[in-house]
């Protein structure tokens, strides 16, 4: 189920990188493990925007971030591109994300998803 959480983001993700891949402007070696511009961001842009919490202190965005670092991402190859993309572009597409409601309710059911893969895994958010 889990892999059903960050189809969205990779969708979103993707198709800025494309743009700025056909632009020119993207640097494919920036997103590849080990390259500091992709992983010294940390995620949750967007679970932010989902949660309407605040980046740095909101605590479902938190969980949802420990989740996406501890477990999805050492997952495997393609959970560390998939990261290295949402690191990369993810306060890009939140910030979309915020402005349109729609959008926040599409976004809404992946990091709920997130979410409860957090709360099983290291217990119930504390508000």
């Amino acid at each position: 189920m889990w892999k059903h959480v960050l189809w969205l983001s990779v969708a979103i993700a993707t198709g800025i990188a494309a743009s700025k891949f056909f632009s020119g402007t993207l640097n494919l070696a920036s997103l590849l493990p080990g390259s500091t511009s992709s992983t010294t961001t940390p995620p949750c842009y967007l679970a932010a925007a989902v949660f309407e919490e605040d980046f740095f202190s909101g605590p479902r965005v938190l969980h949802c971030r420990r989740w996406l670092v501890d477990e999805f991402e050492p997952s495997g190859p393609f959970a560390r591109f998939v990261m290295a993309l949402y690191r990369r572009y993810g306060q890009r597409a939140a910030a979309i994300v915020a402005r349109h409601g729609l959008l926040r309710q599409a976004f809404t059911p992946l990091f709920q998803n997130v979410l409860a893969q957090a709360e099983r895994k290291y217990g119930a958010v504390q508000a």
